[in-house]
């Protein structure tokens, strides 16, 4: 039988996070779908313990290689795949429920039909596995809402085959923020929806690089992107590491890379890069709010992830009248300019080369 839905998975040095996701999508139920592992070059016993358990799987399932790197993987897996859906997952994906799958694929055809047209992509709200604590509830509640620079790759992707490649597919250019640039394509050329349930995640990079230094890393990204500075990117992918060898993530050295590409074209055009980081920054400031949502909804012992947005309602509409205006913009690129540098001196301090001294 054709599978409607094509789930592909990269991965690279995954054995420990592999085992429990075959055991999830095998727990399906009322959806029949295939696999594609698309590993990146494992050194580690992923690709044996694939061998082992894909024979008695009761889906498809396939394994093949491709270019180390999430977006050249992920689009080497949808090359290989048939005619249908396709859902990209990370291997620490956690399924909760039997019919989870089928319950997605159920509301995005309803979406499909509802909005007349086949672009549409659906993605999920997120569950920590191994976390509970504010840091988490905001972050899956946040996961929930979708507001533009909120959908990451841990959430699943699920689109049509034909979608997928009419944006074009994945951006190999880096290792990193095909998930982002995705999310902005999909917003340009079509619909965005929420699927049902909450599919599981891992905290293990925020442990180990470290919540703060993680979430700011993601920030950072995420603006020079919005600003369209290649050359940050070029420096930022030598100091990026793949998960498997990842640590305690430092700063520093991001920031350095930040400071030389925002003032390498000279003063005026470092000055108008601040100017519209400052609006990256001012639209991100629903943000302040809503963790005051969450923090409250959390003390009235709201399920983890869910927050009744109350606070962030009120407070948008009033900020928007006063700061959508260049005088507004004006005041965040110098906030944002005072933000930057204050930062980078801290982590200077900080430094172990600086506490050796």
């Amino acid at each position: 039988m054709e599978s409607r839905l094509t789930i592909i998975v990269p991965t690279l040095n995954e054995e420990s996070a592999l085992r429990v996701l075959l055991d999830d999508l095998a727990g399906q139920r009322g959806l029949d779908f295939s696999l594609i592992l698309a590993d990146g070059g494992s050194v580690d016993a992923t690709l044996a313990l694939f061998d082992d358990l894909a024979p008695s799987l009761p889906f498809p399932a396939t394994q093949i290689r491709a270019p180390r790197g999430r977006g050249s993987q992920m689009n080497a897996g949808a090359a290989f795949a048939e005619e249908g859906d396709l859902l990209f997952l990370h291997a620490d994906s956690r399924i909760p429920e039997p019919e989870f799958l089928a319950k997605a694929a159920s509301l995005i055809d309803a979406a499909r039909a509802a909005s007349g047209d086949n672009r549409v992509a659906g993605h999920f709200a997120l569950r920590f596995c191994d976390g509970g604590d504010f840091f988490h509830h905001f972050y899956e509640a946040k996961t929930a809402t979708g507001r533009e620079g909120t959908i990451n790759g841990d959430q699943g992707l699920w689109l049509s085959r034909e979608f997928f490649y009419e944006l074009g597919g994945f951006d190999e250019t880096f290792p990193f923020m095909e998930d982002a640039r995705i999310e902005g394509k999909i917003r340009s050329k079509g619909l965005f929806v929420l699927l049902p349930g909450r599919l599981g995640t891992s905290v293990r990079r925020f442990k180990a690089e470290g919540r703060a230094a993680r979430q700011l890393l993601n920030a950072l990204l995420r603006a020079f992107d919005h600003l369209k500075v290649t050359c940050f990117f070029d420096a930022a992918q030598k100091l990026y590491v793949e998960q498997s060898q990842t640590g305690r993530l430092t700063l520093l050295p991001y920031l350095s890379a930040a400071h030389e590409a925002l003032w390498r074209g000279g003063v005026r055009r470092g000055l108008a890069l601040f100017y519209r980081a400052g609006s990256f920054a001012r639209g991100n400031f629903w943000q302040l709010p809503f963790a005051l949502d969450s923090l409250f909804a959390r003390a009235k012992g709201a399920p983890s992830g869910e927050v009744r947005a109350r606070l962030t309602a009120m407070a948008e509409r009033p900020y928007e009248f006063l700061t959508d205006n260049p005088p507004g913009r004006a005041l965040a690129a110098l906030l944002t300019f005072g933000a930057f540098y204050v930062f980078m001196a801290s982590c200077k301090l900080l430094s172990p080369a600086k506490r050796e001294r």
